[in-house]
């Protein structure tokens, strides 16, 4: 996941650019950016960084918190398109009643799902 930065605190900034320097881009480039401003515009994913309780990820938190909160979200993102993919081959077939591309479907979601846990538990016992 390409993660662009972007935060008013230069504390914050620091912290999360040392934390995530193997996945950092450019704003341009990125597929997520992390900023503690709730008012910050932009044209992709937006996380917000705050001890709000709306916050996609609450501070104070640790290099391990994090990256959960940021799987957690690659998790539920890839999932979201999963289930639209899965939706519209759906609304696509003409026969309801063949199961077989329901079927198709469910199992690469349940993969999916199997693979993106597996990562999870993986990313947590490596830090």
């Amino acid at each position: 996941m390409k993660i662009a930065i972007k935060c008013e605190s230069l504390l914050l900034q620091k912290s999360l650019e040392m934390f995530l320097s193997n996945s950092l881009s450019s704003l341009k480039n990125a597929q997520v950016v992390l900023s503690d401003n709730k008012n910050y515009e932009t044209d992709k994913e937006f996380l917000y960084i705050s001890s709000d309780e709306d916050a996609d990820i609450r501070k104070p938190f640790s290099s391990n918190t994090l990256l959960l909160a940021l799987q957690k979200y690659k998790t539920n993102s890839s999932e979201i398109k999963n289930i639209n993919t899965l939706s519209e081959s759906l609304f696509e077939t003409k026969d309801i009643k063949d199961f077989s591309t329901l079927e198709k479907e469910l199992d690469i979601l349940t993969q999916n799902y199997k693979n993106d846990m597996l990562n999870l538990v993986k990313a947590f016992y490596e830090k």
